[in-house]
């Protein structure tokens, strides 16, 4: 039973995740054959996103075991959650904002995590309420979707995960 769904900006790639921990992903412009399907979760997912990157596509999925996964369709499960905490993941976001690969996540507690994929600069957050759906978008801004409403984080990603290093 589905349990979680998100696309690229595209939608030239969409996510499914399932009650058991199954992640499935189908690419569009890609060959025809059987969708990439992995086990990522112990339990339900919860929440999933899709970015396209320069190498390829990326799928981000949140589950109730607490872990933020990356995936790549098609091949192996990264061996480490990208984020592990004590409680269940609520949603995901995943993005190219500002040229960064960012990637964001939210956690039933209320705290919120996000990172650049390319630098590894990480900033967690606790921007008060719930966190029920994620969108990263351009400005760059964070928008945080709770029972308490819709919050904007115009966020300054310098400030919060580091410049990233001038091309030599």
């Amino acid at each position: 039973m589905p349990t979680a769904l998100g696309a690229d900006e595209r939608v030239a790639t969409v996510a499914l995740g399932d009650r058991t921990g199954a992640v499935t992903a189908w690419t569009f412009d890609a060959p025809a054959g059987p969708p990439p399907s992995c086990d990522l979760h112990t339990g339900p997912v919860t929440a999933v996103a899709c970015v396209s990157l320069p190498g390829g596509r990326l799928v981000v999925s949140g589950g109730s075991d607490g872990t933020v996964r990356l995936w790549i369709p098609g091949e192996p499960p990264m061996p480490e959650a990208a984020a592990r905490r004590d409680c269940p993941v609520t949603a995901v976001a995943a993005a190219v904002v500002a040229g960064r690969p960012l990637v964001a996540a939210g956690w039933a507690d209320g705290e919120l995590h996000f990172w650049d994929l390319e630098t590894g600069g990480d900033a967690a957050l606790r921007p008060g309420g719930t966190v029920g759906a994620l969108v990263l978008g351009p400005g760059p801004v964070l928008y945080v979707g709770g029972a308490e409403g819709l919050a904007a984080l115009d966020l300054d990603l310098d400030r919060l995960l580091g410049a990233v290093p001038a091309a030599v």
